[in-house]
């Protein structure tokens, strides 16, 4: 299957999932249907051993009374008694598990009785011989004992039986192997129906282990395109860096004011490098989870929006952007006060950034329930439909015309602002018409 052919770090973790919940299974499956087996085999072991216990009983009831261990009324009662149940279980014969049982009287001197009342089963003679010869010795008899009873196990024959020696006779009563061997035909069941069940959990396990692992392979990917889209970024300040280190060196003589507009330049990458590595720090310590909502506080989100408003003026004024806002009062929420200004921050910027020279931003902060709704929109190019579910992915850019150095940014603002969202407990979601692009988040309010 291509699930073991696949090679790489996905695969492999695939592969170690599916063999650890399958090797988990068959434990569990062994320790269950062993379990099962060995309490049937116990079960039906004592079945047997109580059905020929019961045949002999009335024999070693009437033993006990004649050497006085029991009184004679006590055992007449029990002999009866015994009798009628050995008779009722003979006379069940639609019970399914109804034991046959063949039960003889054996003298010291190898003469031997069939006792039909206390039989549901028959030897035939030649078997009965060898059952006989196998079971009773002579010098299994012995006048002084009381009575001496064991069991044994003919294999050879395929019966089971229990000797009771009284004086010197001998009771003994066979019954067919088969009915304590029937476990073994349950042992082939439960391994089948095992091997079939570990069979279906298998494909299950083919297919939970895609399901299970597809947010990390989901990571994963997101990891490496991150990695690889960072470094793209990276790649080209560094280049302005090392070509203009190498002009500078190439006029060593020159004075620096001279070389201004290298080393200008070469600043300029450097903060550029920096502000990427600082949103970097950022979106990992956010991916933490880190602050936690523990820290969380009380804030005025109706300041903070009229606060970092004001900041955006001079920059609208620059660029001739209208700038119009509705902003409620009194709007508070718990959360990261630092956050939450950045998210503000960025939303703002971005509109601006985007409005273009005499563009337009309007701002919207309002209650909606038990949310607070903010908006922040601008004119300006469109983004396309297609993509508006990517605006919040790390570094990308729906424009590609966008990709001019500072207008541009890093791609990484608003997938910070939606991790500080979620952070929140919020959402936010982006929309494109009517010549607008709207940005809004959603955020429980305060209690």
């Amino acid at each position: 299957m291509t699930l073991f052919k696949d090679k790489s770090m996905l695969g492999k973790l695939r592969s170690k999932f599916v063999a650890l919940n399958m090797a988990t299974v068959a434990v569990v499956l062994v320790v269950v249907l062993g379990g099962i087996l060995f309490f049937n085999h116990q079960q039906t072991q004592a079945q047997v051993d109580g059905a020929l216990d019961e045949a002999l009983k009335p024999y070693v009831t009437y033993a006990l009374e004649q050497s006085g261990d029991i009184s004679k009324s006590d055992a007449v009662d029990m002999a009866k008694n015994d009798r009628s149940k050995v008779a009722s279980s003979i006379g069940n014969r639609g019970d399914k598990d109804l034991t046959p049982i063949a039960v003889y009287k054996v003298s010291s001197d190898g003469s031997y009785s069939y006792l039909s009342d206390a039989s549901s089963a028959r030897l035939s003679d030649y078997i009965l011989e060898d059952a006989l010869t196998d079971t009773i010795h002579s010098s299994d008899f012995d006048q002084s004992a009381s009575i001496v009873q064991k069991s044994e196990a003919l294999d050879d024959l395929g019966l089971y039986c229990h000797v009771a020696f009284i004086g010197d006779t001998a009771y003994v009563a066979y019954a067919d192997m088969s009915s304590i061997q029937g476990w073994q035909q349950l042992a082939v069941i439960l391994v089948l129906a095992g091997l079939g069940a570990l069979v279906v959990f298998f494909v299950i396990s083919l297919y939970f282990s895609r399901w299970a692992l597809k947010p990390v392979e989901e990571s994963w990917t997101a990891q490496k395109n991150f990695v690889a889209d960072a470094s793209h970024e990276l790649k080209t300040p560094l280049t302005v860096i090392l070509a203009n280190t190498s002009l500078v060196q190439k006029h060593a003589d020159s004075s620096v004011a001279s070389q201004s507009q290298w080393l200008e330049s070469t600043e300029h990458e450097a903060k550029r490098m920096q502000g990427l590595v600082d949103d970097m720090l950022t979106l990992a310590r956010l991916d933490e989870g880190l602050p936690e909502s523990h820290q969380f506080s009380q804030l005025d989100l109706s300041t903070i929006a009229e606060g970092t408003l004001l900041q955006f003026e001079s920059l609208a004024w620059e660029n001739n952007i209208t700038v119009t806002d509705q902003i409620e009062e009194g709007i508070v929420l718990q959360g990261d006060e630092s956050k939450i200004d950045r998210l503000v921050n960025t939303l703002l910027e971005n509109a601006c950034k985007y409005a273009g020279k005499g563009g337009q931003v309007n701002v919207l902060l309002k209650k909606e329930g038990n949310q607070a709704l903010f908006s922040v929109s601008n004119s300006g190019a469109q983004i396309p439909a297609e993509d508006l579910p990517h605006v919040f992915d790390r570094f990308y850019r729906a424009d590609k015309a966008r990709t001019h150095s500072d207008a541009a940014g890093h791609g990484l603002g608003l997938s910070i602002a939606a991790k500080i969202v979620e952070e929140h407990h919020g959402s936010i979601g982006a929309a494109s018409d009517n010549k607008l692009t709207v940005f809004t988040v959603k955020l429980p309010l305060g209690k």
